[in-house]
C-alpha cells in the first residue's frame, strides 16, 4: 500500500530527494524542526555533495563530540512545557513507513539551550558548555536525545553529524514526553491580496511530476479540471491543494491558503468648498478635514490626497495637508482610503471649489450722535451707511445684517431686528455688519463704531463731567470730597487722593460718557479713581510707591508688568513686620485704641480710613512716646482700617469698631 504525506510548506513530513531541503551546514542556514505526527525525515549532508559543510564551524564548544563531520544546524521551539524525548536514526534508505530500509550509519549530536525569544540562537557565547543539554558521540545508528523540564516560548539548538560521511537520510521523532514542539520555519501557506485582484499558488518543488490542483469545499478537496502545472491562479477565497510525485516515487500534498481582503468601503466626498477672501480663485485647503467624511469615520482607514487618479493608485506624490489649489475656482484631486491591515485601497475624487466673495470696505465710518440728556442712550440708524459698506456692487445680490458681537456675525445669528432704529447698550459700542452672496452664501464681516459725545463741562479734565462728580446727588459739587484734602472733586485731579490721577484710573474705559462702567480692580464696587486701596490688599495705593519715586505707577516689585498698586499678590512684598513689636489694642473696641512699638521714631502716625478708603483721621505719637493713642469713641461701628508709618516704615491693619 503506497502512503501519502502531507507538505504544509510550514511542515515537510517526508521526503527523500535533496533539492527539498535546503544544506543548513552552518549555524547562520539554522531551520526550525518541524514534526508532523511527531516525526520528519530529511536528506543528511554527506561527502560528494558540493552544497554541504565538511566540518562544524569554530567558536561553539562542541562538548563530547570528537569531531563534527557534514553538520546540520536546526532550532527546537517548545510549545507545550514537559519533557521531551527523541530518537535520532540515520540511514541510507526509510521506506514508506518511515522505517528504516537500507544500512546503518553512524549518527551524533549535540544540543545546546534553553534559548529566549529575543535570544541570538548563533552566538558563540551561548553554545558553550553552560548551556549543554545532552550530547553523544557513540558508534550508534540510532541516538535516543533528552530535553527535560522544557517551557513553552524555550528554544535549543541542535546539530546533527554525519560520522560515516556517506549519503542517506536522517529521522528525528518524539518517542515520549509530554512537552511539544512547534514548527517556525517562516515559510509561508497563506496568501492574501484585494478582491479583484488574483494570487498564483506555487508547489514547493517545481520540477517534479504528475501536478494535480484541488480546491477545498466544505467537505473534501474537489479535483479543478486541466490544472496540472506547479503554479495556479485564484480570483476567490479558498483552501487549494496541490499533490505531485516526487522523482521517487514520493507523493506529497501541500495546501495552501488564498484570502481576499475587501476593498474599502469608502464615500464620495461632497465637495469642498471655500469663500475666496481676495478672489483671486485660489485658497488654502486643510484636506484632512474630509478624512472622516471619505472613510465614514472608520478608524482603519488612512487617507492620502494626490493630484492626478494615476498617483493616487501607484500611492505615490501624496499632497501635503495644507493645499493650495493649482487650476483656479475649481480643480478635482483623488483621495486615497488604505486599509493599514490589508493594504487594500479605494480611490474618490474631490472637488476643491473657490468662490468669490462679497466685499467690504476696509474703514466702514463711525456713526456719531450728542447724548442729549446726557444718560448714555440714543437712537442711532445703523444703515445710514449701507451704500459706503455694499459699494459698487449690486445691492439686490446680497444681504446685509447687523449684530453685536462678531460670533453672530460670523455664524449668522442674532441679527439686529430693527436696524434703522437701534438703541446703543454701552459707549462706544461696537456694530457688527454681515454682506452675504444670494447667489453662493459667502460672505465677509465688517465693523463701526456708534459713539455717544457730551458737551457738559469737566472743570478738572480728568475724564468725568462734573455733573457725574455730585457723587451725593444734592445737586452741590463743592461738598464732595473724597480724600478730605478740601478740594472737590470736580475740581480735584486725584479724587481719592492715591497719588495716581482720576483721569489715568479710568483711562480707557469710557471716560465721560454717563453712566460710567470704571475700572474697580479689586471688586469692592468702589472705582479705582475714588479708592485709595486700588488692590484691596490693605496697603494704600500712596503707599506702594516702593522705589520712592514719587509715584506709584512705576512700581513692579514681581516684575510681572502690573504695577504692584492693581497688584494684590505684592502686599507680600510688604512686612508686617517692619514693627518687630507692633502691638494695637483692643481690637475689637468701643472707644480708645492703643498702638505701640519700639521701633516707633518721634514722626510716627497712625491714619484712619473708612472701608470705603475715605481718610477719617489722623493720629501722632503721644507724649509718653512709643505709643500712638486713637478715640473712636464717636465713629460708627464698622470696619476701618489704620495704616501706621514710622519713617520708612509703615504697615496697615484692619480696625474693628463696636
Amino acid at each position: 500500500m503506497k502512503n501519502n504525506y502531507t507538505f504544509f510548506s510550514l511542515c515537510i513530513l517526508l521526503f527523500t530527494s535533496s533539492t527539498l531541503f535546503a544544506q543548513n551546514g552552518f549555524c547562520a542556514d539554522i531551520e526550525s524542526l518541524c514534526l508532523t505526527n511527531n516525526t520528519v525525515i530529511f536528506p543528511n549532508c554527506f561527502n560528494g555533495d558540493g552544497n554541504c559543510v565538511t566540518a562544524a564551524e569554530t567558536g561553539p564548544d562542541y562538548g563530547c563530540l570528537g569531531s563534527t563531520p557534514y553538520p546540520t544546524w536546526q532550532f527546537i521551539e517548545i510549545s507545550q512545557a514537559g519533557d521531551l524525548d527523541f530518537q535520532i536514526t540515520q540511514n541510507t534508505s526509510f521506506d514508506n513507513n518511515g522505517d528504516p530500509s537500507g544500512n546503518l550509519l553512524d549518527v551524533d549530536f549535540i544540543v545546546w539551550g534553553p534559548f529566549g525569544e529575543n535570544d541570538e540562537l548563533c552566538d558563540y557565547d551561548n553554545l558553550q558548555s553552560a548551556n549543554l543539554v545532552d550530547c553523544s558521540f557513540s558508534t550508534a545508528a540510532v541516538e535516543n536525545m533528552s530535553i527535560p523540564n522544557a517551557i513553552a516560548g524555550e528554544r535549543y539548538v541542535l546539530v546533527i553529524t554525519n560520522f560515516n560521511q556517506n549519503q542517506g537520510f536522517i529521522k528525528i521523532e518524539q518517542t515520549a514526553g509530554d512537552g511539544a514542539t512547534v514548527c517556525s520555519t517562516g515559510m509561508e501557506t497563506t496568501f492574501e491580496a484585494c478582491e479583484g485582484d488574483s494570487i498564483e499558488l506555487m508547489a514547493s518543488v517545481s520540477n517534479a511530476s504528475n501536478y494535480q490542483w484541488f480546491v477545498f469545499d466544505g467537505n473534501d478537496f474537489v479535483t479543478i479540471p486541466d490544472e496540472t502545472t506547479a503554479f495556479l491562479n485564484v480570483t476567490q477565497d479558498g483552501v487549494y491543494r496541490v499533490s505531485y510525485t516526487l522523482a521517487d516515487n514520493t507523493m506529497v500534498d501541500e495546501d495552501l491558503t488564498a484570502i481576499f481582503n475587501p476593498i474599502p468601503a469608502i464615500v464620495t466626498p461632497s465637495d469642498y468648498i471655500i469663500c475666496d477672501d481676495d478672489n483671486d480663485g485660489f485658497a488654502t485647503f486643510m484636506l484632512s478635514l474630509k478624512d472622516a467624511e471619505i472613510t465614514n469615520g472608520n478608524p482603519d482607514l488612512a487617507v492620502t490626497y494626490h493630484e492626478t487618479e494615476a498617483d493616487a493608485f501607484a500611492d505615490v506624490a501624496p499632497l501635503l495637508d495644507l493645499y493650495t489649489n493649482v487650476t483656479p475656482f475649481l480643480q478635482t484631486i483623488y483621495a486615497r482610503a488604505e486599509n493599514s491591515e490589508t493594504g487594500c485601497f479605494a480611490v474618490v475624487p474631490l472637488n476643491l471649489v473657490v468662490l468669490d466673495s462679497p466685499i467690504i470696505i476696509d474703514t466702514i465710518p463711525n456713526i456719531e450722535l450728542e447724548d442729549i440728556d446726557n444718560d448714555g442712550f440714543e437712537v442711532f440708524d445703523l444703515t445710514a451707511n449701507e451704500a459706503q459698506i455694499i459699494g459698487a456692487q449690486n445691492p439686490a445680490d446680497f444681504v446685509l445684517t447687523y449684530h453685536i458681537t462678531l460670533d453672530d456675525a460670523l455664524n449668522n445669528t442674532n441679527p439686529i431686528a430693527n436696524p434703522s432704529a437701534f438703541t446703543n447698550t454701552q459707549n462706544p459700542q461696537t456694530i457688527f455688519v454681515r454682506l452675504e452672496s444670494f447667489a453662493n452664501g459667502c460672505f465677509a464681516t465688517g465693523d463701526f463704531l456708534l459713539i455717544l459725545s457730551s458737551t457738559f463741562t469737566d472743570s478738572d479734565n480728568d475724564g468725568i463731567p462734573d455733573i457725574d462728580e455730585d457723587l451725593n446727588g444734592n445737586g452741590n459739587l463743592d461738598d464732595d470730597d473724597t480724600d478730605s484734602d478740601d478740594i472737590p472733586n470736580y475740581l480735584d485731579e486725584d479724587d481719592d487722593g492715591d497719588t495716581v490721577n482720576t483721569s489715568i484710573e479710568i483711562e480707557g474705559i469710557g471716560a465721560g460718557f454717563a453712566p460710567q462702567d470704571f475700572i474697580d480692580t479689586d471688586n469692592d464696587l468702589i472705582e479705582n479713581y475714588l479708592d485709595n486701596d486700588d488692590d484691596g490688599d490693605m496697603i494704600l495705593t500712596i503707599n506702594e510707591d516702593y522705589n520712592n519715586s514719587g509715584s506709584p505707577l512705576d512700581d513692579d516689585l514681581n516684575n510681572n508688568d502690573i504695577p504692584d498698586f492693581l497688584d494684590p499678590e505684592v502686599a507680600l512684598a510688604v512686612s508686617e513686620e517692619a514693627f518687630v513689636d507692633l502691638k494695637l489694642y483692643p481690637n475689637p473696641t468701643h472707644d480708645i485704641v492703643s498702638i505701640r512699638s519700639s521701633s516707633f521714631t518721634q514722626e510716627a502716625t497712625a491714619t484712619l480710613y473708612s472701608i470705603e478708603g475715605k481718610r477719617i483721621a489722623t493720629y501722632t505719637l503721644a507724649i509718653s512716646g512709643q505709643m500712638i493713642r486713637m478715640d473712636l469713641s464717636a465713629m460708627a461701628t464698622g470696619i476701618y482700617f489704620v495704616n501706621i508709618q514710622s519713617g520708612n516704615q509703615q504697615v496697615t491693619k484692619q480696625l474693628i469698631k463696636k
